[in-house]
């Protein structure tokens, strides 16, 4: 959404970040629903799951709250890209070790 006012290029890096966000609550939506689904349901888990979802749903909003500034700079949306970008590392580093216990436990 482009305006007259507002650097074209960052509306490029903000639907990227708008995808990627998406992109990583859908995941974890689907890690979620594994481990709802599964025989041993571990509460803590969940609870954990269910936050990394919550966070990417609110840095979702960040950036398209910025994205609707009539005043936003590069600077701005690196800062808010890399905080997304730690936390997503974050994440992920944690469900890599779900996973590998999980093929573990499986056997594979």
């Amino acid at each position: 959404m482009p305006s007259d006012n507002k650097d074209p290029s960052l509306d490029i890096l903000i639907n990227i970040l708008e995808n990627t966000l998406e992109s990583s609550a859908s995941e974890i939506a689907e890690f979620q629903k594994k481990v709802n689904n599964s025989q041993k349901k571990d509460k803590t888990l969940m609870e954990k799951i269910t936050g990394m979802k919550e966070q990417r749903e609110k840095e979702l909003r960040v950036v398209r709250d910025f994205a609707k500034q009539d005043s936003r700079d590069s600077t701005g949306l690196t800062n808010i890209a890399e905080s997304i970008w730690e936390n997503m590392n974050k994440d992920d580093e944690f469900l890599e070790v779900l996973m590998e216990k999980e093929r573990e436990r499986v056997g594979v």
